[in-house]
């Protein structure tokens, strides 16, 4: 068993950390992450959505 460092939680790393998971692999996912911010409320727009997580 290998252990591996899969850099990005992103949709590729967190697929790729997945599949070495599923192989048996020693997998640790790292990404550095972005500062919080607040959840938006249930009534917004896609667009408003759209521009509080970019």
């Amino acid at each position: 068993m290998n252990r591996i460092v899969v850099v990005g939680s992103g949709v590729s790393g967190a697929h790729a950390a997945l599949t070495l998971l599923e192989r048996g692999h020693d997998v640790e996912l790292w990404d550095v992450g972005r500062e919080e911010k607040p959840f938006p409320e249930p009534g917004a727009t896609f667009h408003e959505l759209k521009d509080r997580l970019a």
